[in-house]
């Protein structure tokens, strides 16, 4: 990471509970992830169980696929056939150019890549102008 970005960046600790990851990601403006539980956590709408704590629920969801059709699981407001994320923000599924769209990629345990290049085309240049377009938004503000 660049050194001009540094300084923003805060570091979440390894161990941390599935409450407090939670709230952490409701703080989120946008939370940019892959195909994983992480994903599925911050879609989910957040609700207090004591009735005492109040969550924004206004997180945008960028997940990011490789070889994985984001169809199976992704979440995009936008695209017909996606759920939309239970957040009162967008969310987008954006499947990387993969090579080979490998199969075995939907059972990791029976993986066969011996390069893994699911990830070798990723359009960062466009995904940071859709994420910079929604955080600039001035009905955002």
């Amino acid at each position: 990471m660049p050194p001009s970005l540094l300084s923003g960046t805060r570091i979440v600790p390894a161990s941390l509970s599935l409450e407090a990851f939670t709230a952490l990601v409701d703080l989120c403006d946008v939370f940019v992830t892959g195909d994983t539980g992480p994903m599925h956590l911050a879609a989910a709408r957040k609700l207090s169980r004591s009735g005492r704590h109040h969550f924004r629920n206004r997180t945008a969801v960028l997940s990011i696929f490789g070889a994985t059709p984001a169809r199976l699981s992704g979440y995009d407001s936008l695209q017909p056939g996606y759920l939309p994320a239970d957040q009162a923000a967008p969310s987008w599924s954006y499947t990387a150019g993969s090579p080979c769209r490998n199969i075995t990629c939907l059972n990791k345990v029976f993986k066969t890549c011996r390069d893994v290049r699911c990830f070798d085309e990723v359009d960062v240049e466009a995904l940071a102008g859709l994420i910079r377009e929604y955080v600039n938004r001035p009905d955002r503000r």
